[in-house]
């Protein structure tokens, strides 16, 4: 499933219950995502029997921003940001996890961001889960638009 806004913004409060079996993508076009609670998968199991059932999310920004809440401290998905960047809403004293992957600059996001933990415990102010999801189960559009192979994640 692929769902396209344009000329507006999408803001997604929380995801509940979590991302559920199967793959979509949001496509916002000329607007933001603003995320003001946490996103995460539900089944965290991987049936490779059945890829299709296995929770995928991506959201891709073009020509817009990705907002983050300061209280939002767990992301799962792909989140994209062409002609944009990633940045938070206010700041946060606050860890933020990603399992997925993050395109686009980020460095906004970092600025915004003050936790301070043991970074070689996975406590670092974001840390960047990759997850296998991107290639058992795709979200839709999302190889179209990236340039996305094994190799380069591997590296």
């Amino acid at each position: 499933e692929v769902y396209k806004l344009k000329n507006g913004n999408l803001t997604v409060d929380k995801f509940s219950p979590p991302v559920a079996a199967g793959s979509r993508t949001y496509v916002i076009e000329n607007g933001d995502l603003i995320i003001n609670g946490n996103i995460i998968y539900g089944d965290t199991k991987f049936d490779l029997n059945n890829m299709k059932k296995i929770p995928s999310i991506a959201f891709i920004v073009i020509n817009g921003d990705i907002k983050i809440a300061p209280n939002v401290t767990k992301l799962s998905g792909v989140f994209v940001a062409l002609n944009g960047k990633i940045t938070g809403t206010a700041n946060s004293i606050n860890q933020l996890e990603f399992t997925g992957t993050v395109y686009g600059d980020i460095e906004p996001l970092f600025a915004s961001r003050s936790f301070v933990g043991n970074a070689r415990r996975g406590q670092g102010t974001i840390v960047i889960n990759y997850d296998g999801r991107l290639f058992y189960n795709m979200p839709p559009g999302l190889k179209e638009i990236l340039d996305i192979s094994e190799e380069q994640v591997a590296r």
